[in-house]
């Protein structure tokens, strides 16, 4: 579709993500385009990943200076649109 943005990221240190956004208007409801990229995600059997590569890489390489950030991930219900 028109509106769907798909990326693959290859990240050193971390490996190959793939980004999916729906593009929304901004005076359009965003609800219907979280669901559809819920449901997207859903069907391949991916992992939403809800903090930046930086955050990752510093949780990965380096855990205490990521405990001192403010990089804490925290569980949400639902994937983020762009």
């Amino acid at each position: 579709q028109e509106d769907l943005i798909v990326c693959v990221d290859r990240v050193e240190g971390l490996g190959d993500f793939l980004e999916m956004e729906v593009q929304c208007c901004e005076e359009q409801e965003t609800h219907p385009a979280l669901v559809r990229l819920e449901h997207m995600v859903a069907d391949m059997d991916l992992k939403p990943i809800r903090v930046g590569y930086v955050e990752r890489w510093l949780q990965k390489h380096h855990p205490h200076a990521y405990r001192k950030g403010k990089y804490h991930e925290e569980p949400q219900s639902s994937v983020e649109a762009g």
